[in-house]
């Protein structure tokens, strides 16, 4: 019986996530302002996401999918120096995109995503 309860216990553990997994945060900023980057260049699921504009930015960051753009259509949602936007919607954050109208602004980025 104690060995079953043991073989049941590892099978139990090796099947669940990993919790690095489940949440994470990051930093992206933008090169060159009118060039739109993604959030992350790997694959990373989420299902709840939070962006907030750096509180040094000086100029307006855009957060969208694609296209964005900061400069003259201003596609995406707009945010001022620490101002942050949320979704809980799943999604990838290489398809989650940001622009700029300065040169080397950027965001700071929060994810977690949830046990279905």
């Amino acid at each position: 019986m104690k060995r079953i309860w043991i073989t049941f216990l590892f099978l139990f553990l090796a099947a669940q996530p990993s919790m690095a997994a489940l949440y994470g945060d990051g930093r992206q900023t933008v090169t060159t302002g009118g060039t739109a980057v993604a959030l992350s260049a790997a694959e990373q699921l989420f299902s709840e996401l939070t962006v907030c504009a750096e509180t040094n930015n000086t100029g307006i960051i855009v957060v969208g999918l694609t296209p964005v753009a900061a400069l003259a259509t201003r596609e995406g949602v707009p945010l001022n120096a620490g101002d942050c936007w949320s979704t809980y919607r799943h999604g990838d954050l290489r398809n989650i995109l940001i622009d700029t109208t300065i040169d080397t602004d950027g965001v700071t980025f929060s994810w977690a995503l949830g046990v279905e």
